[in-house]
């Protein structure tokens, strides 16, 4: 998994985890300073759907393992603008191959964002 670029901050913080054979629990915050939401938007702040996605794909392709040749995005669902200071949980659901992957970042009054990640095969190393 690739790392991050010194000085950019584009992750939340991880204050718990839950790992069992099918489903991940991560607890997060999102901190008032992440890079990108200096620009998205000016006095509203949120958390841009790409960099929701990319938490998705980490998480998923650390607990796989290892690298698919690609990935497919299904029935995503973009439901509330996902804030600086919020605390969601990032729940990941999979098959038993590790191939299907269901997601949902939500917190007790409802949705951020929702939907499915597929793993495409193996990458060669």
């Amino acid at each position: 998994m690739s790392s991050r670029r010194a000085g950019v901050g584009l992750d939340p913080v991880v204050e718990g985890v839950r790992k069992g054979p099918r489903r991940w629990e991560l607890e997060l915050a999102i901190p008032d300073d992440l890079s990108c939401l200096e620009g998205h938007f000016r006095g509203f702040p949120i958390v841009p759907g790409v960099l929701q996605l990319d938490w998705v794909i980490r998480y998923a392709l650390e607990w796989r393992g290892r690298e698919p040749n690609s990935l497919n995005i299904d029935r995503l669902k973009f439901k509330r603008p996902l804030l600086p200071g919020d605390r969601p949980k990032l729940t990941l659901e999979t098959d038993d191959g590790g191939e299907f992957f269901r997601f949902r970042l939500a917190d007790d009054a409802g949705d951020f964002s929702t939907g499915n990640l597929v793993c495409v095969g193996e990458h060669d190393a």
